[in-house]
């Protein structure tokens, strides 16, 4: 049987946030829901559309033919980590050199200090 709603701790898992986050975004309209009793479920293509970027569960995913880079997002997000990457570099690279001129000037004062 095919599934057609996600529970508050599915949502939860695949958005990486708590599930009190959830319910606070059901209960904001932000994510849409539909309450069954006491229950609180999310209509999985509803889901979907209003978070494209999100990816399908894994039970889900399972029954599509699509590996994580043929995602439209997934490349994006490697771009995104390659360049924070390259600017953590630039920024270590940067804070070295900072260092090195410290230690130089230092080094001068020192020796500026010992002549007088």
């Amino acid at each position: 049987m095919l599934r057609r709603v996600y529970r508050p701790d599915e949502v939860a898992a695949l958005m990486r946030v708590s599930k009190a986050s959830v319910y606070r975004y059901c209960e904001a309209g932000v994510i849409p829901s539909i309450r069954i009793a006491k229950l609180l479920r999310i209509p999985i293509a509803a889901f979907h559309e209003v978070f494209p970027d999100v990816p399908l569960s894994p039970e889900l995913r399972s029954g599509f033919r699509f590996q994580w880079r043929d995602r439209p997002w997934a490349g994006e997000i490697d771009a995104e980590l390659r360049k924070r990457d390259l600017s953590l570099r630039q920024l270590r690279d940067a804070l070295e050199d900072v260092e090195r001129r410290l230690a130089s000037v230092e080094g001068h004062r020192a020796c500026a200090g010992a002549a007088r």
